[in-house]
Parts: C-alpha cells; structure tokens; sequence
C-alpha cells in the first residue's frame, strides 16, 4: 500500500510541477515578439527566421538582401521593451518600444500568428504589423509599423545601385 501511494503521489507532484512551469499565450507572446525582434535588429536574419512565420522569410531574406547592400553589417545597441500584448485567438499583437543607445525609444506594434502551437512574428511588406498597432494603455494609437522599406523604397534603393 505505501508504495502505491508513493507512486502517485509522486506522479501528482510530476502534474503539478509540469503545469506549473506551462508559459500562459501572453508570456509567450512576449518570449516570441523578444525573440524575433533582437535577431532582427542585430541583423541576424536567419535567427529572426527561426521566429517568424514560414511566410514572412522572403521577406526577411529580402530586408536582409537589402541591408547588404546598403552596407549595413554592425546594428547599434539596443534595448526591446514589450510594453502590452493583446491576444485574439490565434493571432496577437505585441506593442514594443527600442531604446539605442542616445537615441529616443520608438515604439511600435509587431503582429504574431500561433503556428502549430507556436507563437511566430509576422513580417510582411509592410513591415512588422502589417497594420495598425494595438491601443496603448493611455487610449492611445501606435503608429502603424512602418519603419522597414515599403516596395517602393526597395525599388529605388535598387534604382540607385551603380551597376
């Protein structure tokens, strides 16, 4: 009989702990959205691809092929704030500001998508939010995340290139 009781209650204590250590969407969201938009700042676009969705890596690899061109191979220290996060269903949207160093913070919005049980960036065109942000908590808009190239910057940042 004790060792009956021992067995459960130690599977008992195995559910706890494993529930207990279980990320709830918004701490997850947070981790993702962190994730994504460190490797994309400091230019690692193949690790900003790992947290991003399968549709949003042309776009990176063409923000990056972009990049490169410019010259771009050292990104300037930052730091990424997740200031609020709204989740509505599989989809969410995480308000976030970068603070560079003698720089202002610029905040905006990065929208995500639950993949396969997985929380990805979304990185379109666009940009990060393909969209509008979330309200902030004062009522207020985020800008729309428009702070990558759109199509017609990249063209004329191609135009521009000595052949």
């Amino acid at each position: 009989m004790k060792k009956v009781f021992r067995i459960m209650a130690i599977a008992v204590l195995g559910v706890a702990m494993a529930t207990s250590c279980a990320k709830s969407d918004e701490d997850q969201v947070k981790q993702a959205a962190n994730d994504f938009l460190t490797a994309f700042n400091k230019l690692d676009f193949d690790g900003a691809k790992k947290y991003a969705t399968p549709e949003s890596a042309e776009q990176i690899d063409a923000y990056a092929s972009l990049a490169a061109m410019g010259g771009a191979t050292e990104a300037p220290k930052f730091d990424v704030e997740i200031t609020k996060v709204e989740i509505n269903g599989e989809d969410a949207t995480a308000n976030y500001t970068l603070k560079a160093e003698g720089k202002d913070a610029e905040e905006s919005a990065l929208k995500l998508k639950k993949v396969d049980g997985k929380w990805l960036a979304v990185y379109t065109k666009e940009g990060f939010g393909g969209g509008e942000a979330a309200e902030t908590e004062e009522g207020e808009t985020t800008e729309e995340a428009t702070d990558q190239p759109t199509e017609e910057e990249m063209a004329q940042a191609e135009a521009n290139i000595p052949e």
